[in-house]
């Protein structure tokens, strides 16, 4: 008696060797771009050579007033450091531009000034850390320490804001540029017939 042979049972394996192959092939793929991520887009601190630049986590509130705290910090020197970390709060704000968010780093006979209406998520209520490479400050010299800290806020409504942490660290790798982390101001968000000012001089300062 002779024994019919499924005549399809060849391309059924066939398919199901090539189906493996995609699906590993895959996982392959996403595998190496978490990896890759993780290693260039979020490098990893040196716990080491991480400082923290404020005694204690802030809040600064104001209405149409600026708000303002000044630290003064142990001469934290900027050699091997490449990155800072921000973690803060904006509770909603859409942070304006200049003085109306700056984080001063007082050096001797230059600052550095980051405006964080620049970095993170603008308008956004929740905490949050804002990565800022080091390079990418304006006006702070590598070769000084840092030895104040002043933070200001400002905006025509009343706003609270919470910095918890103010960190300069290196990293396993070179930050990349700032396009990386920077997530520019949502324009739109802007309250609706107000037009904002540069605080000084129309604002008055919060005492």
């Amino acid at each position: 008696m002779k024994i019919k042979r499924n005549k399809s049972q060849p391309y059924f394996s066939l398919v199901i060797l090539v189906l493996l192959l995609l699906l590993i092939g895959l996982a392959v793929i996403f595998w190496r771009s978490k990896y890759h991520m993780d290693q260039i887009i979020y490098p990893r601190v040196k716990s080491a050579e991480s400082v923290e630049l404020l005694p204690t986590s802030l809040i600064l509130s104001g209405n149409k007033s600026i708000a303002k705290a000044e630290y003064d910090v142990l001469p934290n020197s900027l050699y091997n450091k490449n990155v800072i970390y921000i973690t803060y709060d904006m509770h909603g704000l859409c942070a304006l531009d200049g003085d109306a968010s700056s984080i001063i780093l007082k050096q001797e006979n230059s600052n550095g000034r980051i405006i964080l209406a620049h970095y993170g998520k603008n308008c956004y209520n929740g905490e949050q850390t804002a990565t800022i490479p080091i390079s990418d400050i304006e006006g702070l010299d590598k070769a000084k320490p840092i030895i104040r800290v002043a933070l200001s806020f400002w905006y025509p409504t009343q706003f609270t804001v919470e910095v918890a942490k103010l960190t300069i660290a290196s990293t396993d790798k070179d930050v990349l540029g700032a396009h990386i982390y920077k997530v520019h101001t949502e324009q739109d968000k802007a309250i609706s017939g107000v037009t904002p000012l540069r605080p000084f001089p129309f604002a008055k300062e919060n005492q």
